[in-house]
């Protein structure tokens, strides 16, 4: 769950999970909108049985816990690391805000609109290995561009600081 328009986020997908009552949701905040996000939410887990709410600090224990699932972000740059190492991440556009996350600049065609998370559900095995194997590249190209640039930057300046 990404930093800023969350709430925004909330309002619209409330009905997709009111909808889908066989699936599990569960919301990872960014650490620093843990307590907002809770109090928030407190009000729909009565409402909502298949909506959790992820306590944990680091996303990386979250998904050991859940190790069966998909992954909605937004704006999370932390999609391109889960990508990276196969997670199955799905980016969501809002048309009330923009988003713009690294993956995406590598290919525009990742956003989903929240009416076609109905389709991201009803995904096969196959299709979703298809889909992972080509984030994979799409974050391998990433890398291998950003990464490199940096790592040139980095040892760049600290160049300038040995003398």
């Amino acid at each position: 769950l990404d930093m800023h328009n969350w709430k925004n986020l909330f309002n619209d997908l409330f009905y997709f999970i009111e909808k889908n009552k066989n699936a599990k949701f569960i919301i990872k905040p960014h650490p620093s909108r843990l307590n907002q996000v809770s109090k928030y939410l407190n009000k729909y887990f009565s409402l909502f049985k298949n909506l959790s709410l992820s306590y944990e600090i680091s996303l990386n224990d979250t998904l050991i816990k859940n190790p069966n699932c998909i992954i909605l972000a937004n704006e999370t740059g932390a999609v391109v690391e889960l990508s990276r190492v196969g997670w199955p991440c799905f980016l969501i556009s809002h048309q009330s805000y923009p988003s713009i996350n690294p993956l995406a600049l590598v290919n525009t065609k990742l956003y989903y609109s929240l009416d076609s998370l109905e389709k991201i559900l009803s995904y096969n095995y196959s299709h979703l290995k298809e889909y992972t194997n080509l984030l994979k590249s799409i974050s391998k190209k990433h890398f291998d561009t950003y990464g490199n640039v940096s790592t040139k930057k980095m040892i760049n300046l600290l160049k300038k600081y040995e003398k």
